[in-house]
């Protein structure tokens, strides 16, 4: 049976975390870090996450991610409702120290199903990370 798409909080905010993550590939994986999930092992380039979410009103919104990495910077996108955009995770100093990352701001132009991916940003050239969370945090009405 299909999970049941991610809704938002009472302020309309989608909190998208690991363990409601669809994986896709042969190596990436999740795990438990500090008692909390988190998604690891991500060290393919090919390899994708994505989340099922219903948006109950199109609008603008915040993102950030929280990740970490040994690598000075791992490049990805976050796509949804046809738009991307870029991230880049600085090395935090260890796998096992997560930090926020601030995308940006994002627009979801239209309500109802959507799916929300985080993908390598060059596959050739992809350094791995851990993620912990994606926030969408809404800014308008």
């Amino acid at each position: 049976m299909a999970a049941a798409p991610i809704r938002p909080d009472a302020k309309g905010n989608l909190v998208l975390d690991a363990g409601s993550a669809e994986l896709h590939g042969d190596q990436i994986k999740q795990e438990t870090i500090g008692g909390v999930e988190s998604i690891g092992f991500w060290d393919r380039g090919s390899d994708w996450i994505s989340w099922k979410t219903f948006v109950t009103q199109p609008g603008t919104y915040k993102v950030s991610v929280n990740a970490a990495t040994v690598h000075p910077e791992a490049t990805f996108e976050l796509q949804v409702s046809g738009r991307t955009m870029t991230g880049k995770a600085n090395s935090t100093g260890g796998w096992n120290t997560f930090r926020n990352i601030e995308l940006g701001q994002i627009e979801i132009s239209q309500s109802g199903e959507q799916v929300i991916n985080v993908k390598p940003a060059d596959a050739n050239n992809w350094k791995a990370i851990n993620l912990r969370e994606v926030k969408l945090s809404r800014v308008t009405n």
